[in-house]
């Protein structure tokens, strides 16, 4: 898994990587965008602004292609530049995982993939365990989603997963006139504290999210900045306070706080599966905090 700002060069990293496998170790590979007509709009018909060239074709030069499917997006390579052996290669969307039926790929590629729809790599993961093969996630973060809790199974299992995550300070990727040009962009857009937030998420890789239209986004995303999102430790001296915003089951969340020296800290927070509040009530006694 690769976090990596806006801009780093994923995709030109992992399009490198894929024809590199595909040429070694024959057989299928795929490139996963959120969404098929993405995948059309940014690699395969998309131009490199540096080079004129389109982007598959610096990827996979025409004379080691055998046979191109436009409409599938699919490329299938030279059998002499293989060892003899048929491999091949294609473009397909989240949007659209259940269609990918066949033979098991030996690596997928999942672009943008805080962007993804999760259930393709729950469909795919079979079929890469069966090959023995491999999956590569790589994106820039979109708050507290399914890609925040991918990233941090591979931070915790490093024998299993590869990690990495980049920020625009260690790349230094893009010069600071540009950052501060599209700071000040994000700012006239959306205000100081969004503006910070949208910036901090592309380039920063922060994970607390710049979503337009949240209520608290822009404090939550300072609390982060600040170090007071972590870990806080309940003082039993003090009285443990409860608010409920009421509803069934999970739509009935369940705040716990402290007030300590006039300051408020969050100690907990319970989102229940019961619609029972005996259930509810059970949990909370069992904590300590009745």
């Amino acid at each position: 898994m690769a976090v990596w700002h806006r801009r780093a060069g994923k995709d030109e990293v992992t399009l490198d990587a894929e024809r590199t496998l595909a040429l070694k170790d024959p057989g299928t590979y795929w490139h996963c965008f959120p969404e098929q007509k993405q995948a059309r709009k940014a690699i395969w018909n998309g131009v490199d602004g540096k080079t004129g060239k389109r982007r598959i074709f610096q990827a996979f030069p025409e004379q080691i292609i055998s046979r191109m499917q436009d409409d599938d997006m699919f490329i299938e390579l030279k059998k002499e530049y293989c060892g003899g052996k048929t491999s091949t290669w294609q473009m397909i969307g989240s949007d659209r995982y259940d269609s990918t039926v066949g033979s098991g790929p030996k690596g997928i590629t999942y672009s943008e993939w805080a962007l993804s729809n999760p259930s393709a790599w729950a469909y795919h993961s079979p079929m890469i365990r069966e090959s023995g093969g491999y999956a590569a996630f790589i994106t820039t973060p979109r708050g507290n989603n399914h890609a925040k809790t991918m990233a941090d199974r591979a931070k915790r299992n490093s024998k299993a997963w590869f990690f990495e995550q980049l920020s625009i300070t260690e790349t230094r990727a893009l010069p600071e006139e540009v950052l501060k040009e599209a700071l000040e962009e994000y700012q006239d857009l959306y205000g100081l504290e969004l503006g910070q937030a949208f910036f901090d998420q592309e380039y920063h890789c922060s994970w607390s999210g710049a979503m337009v239209g949240a209520y608290w986004g822009a404090e939550m995303f300072r609390a982060e900045r600040q170090g007071r999102i972590r870990r806080q430790p309940v003082s039993w001296s003090h009285p443990i306070h409860c608010v409920m915003d009421l509803g069934k089951a999970v739509n009935n969340p369940l705040w716990f706080f402290q007030v300590i020296n006039g300051i408020p800290y969050v100690i907990d927070f319970f989102r229940p599966d019961s619609e029972d509040l005996d259930d509810w009530l059970l949990w909370i006694e069992d904590h300590g905090y009745n």
